[in-house]
């Protein structure tokens, strides 16, 4: 059998999912043996203009760059972008968060993603003062 083969054979098939809270969510499926941490890496910039790796789905679909506080499940497991890297999180995480957005545009005329950061920033906020505290 040839390398290329080979290596084709012992790809896994990956489901991905993009999740822009109250927004959009954007699947796709692709075939890697790339570590988790690895295809998160290849997502953002799949997901990101200007990286000059952008997927035509990501740009026929009009979207907006994935940013931190969005969410990336690759396999049924879930990620949240931060300012630098990736933070596992369960489903209910998940969950909650987009109730909240979705909770909160019914009262605040700003956008879902503004919604999500105020949120996010809110829950760091109250972190770090009960560490001070």
């Amino acid at each position: 059998m040839n390398e290329t083969l080979e290596a084709v054979l012992k790809m896994k098939r990956r489901e991905i999912t993009v999740i822009y809270p109250c927004e959009r969510t954007m699947k796709s499926v692709v075939n890697s043996d790339k570590t988790e941490l690895q295809l998160l890496e290849d997502v953002f910039s799949w997901y990101n203009y200007g990286s000059q790796n952008e997927s035509p789905a990501f740009l026929n679909s009009k979207a907006r760059s994935l940013s931190v506080n969005d969410f990336v499940k690759i396999d049924g497991n879930v990620y949240q972008c931060k300012s630098s890297g990736w933070q596992q999180v369960d489903d209910e995480y998940l969950k909650n968060i987009e109730l909240l957005v979705e909770s909160k545009m019914k009262y605040c005329k700003t956008s879902a993603w503004h919604n999500l950061n105020d949120i996010m920033y809110s829950f760091k906020k109250n972190l770090l003062t009960k560490q001070t505290a």
